[in-house]
Order: C-alpha cells, then structure tokens, then sequence
C-alpha cells in the first residue's frame, strides 16, 4: 500500500469515528499556553482576530462612564446655564 493509497481512503472516510479516532491519536491535542498564543496575536491575522474584541470593551467603558458620569454632569451644566438665561423669579420678588 502506497502513502497516496492511504491519503485517498483517509479522505474518503475522514467521517468515521474510526478514522477520527485513528487521526486523533496522531495529532494529539495541544494545550493552549500564552507561549503558543502570543506569536499569532502578534501577526496581521492574530490583531485582526482580536481588534475587534477590545474596541468594544473600550466602547462599553465609555459608554458606562457616559451614564455614570457624563450625562449627569452635562444635565447640571444645562441646567445652570438655562437659570443665568432665564431665573426663575417668584410672583413675591416681581
């Protein structure tokens, strides 16, 4: 049996559990360390794969602070702004 011989019947049957099992035991899992992750990630590819993930929790930051913070403190400035515009005078001080 030639090696083409054994690439085609592992292609036509690479759906059986037996040839998954077989495939499995050459290829052993690896496990995921940050020394296996950290060369990607600092490829083209690996900053395409994770740009998108921080820009949306810098997006949810600012976000959070804008409802903690921002929008009470824009509110009040308004606020104050409209009472130098237009102070509320009571029917007494008329």
């Amino acid at each position: 049996m030639t090696i083409q011989e054994i690439r085609d019947f592992l292609t036509e049957n690479k759906e059986t559990d037996e040839v998954k099992g077989f495939l499995a035991e050459l290829i052993p899992e690896q496990k995921i360390t940050s020394d296996i992750v950290k060369p990607f990630l600092e490829t083209q590819d690996g900053k395409l794969l994770v740009q998108p993930l921080i820009d949306k929790r810098i997006t949810d930051a600012i976000k959070t602070f804008k409802e903690g913070h921002f929008d009470k403190e824009v509110k009040a400035q308004v606020a104050a702004e409209i009472l130098k515009i237009n102070p509320q005078i009571t029917p007494e001080q008329k």
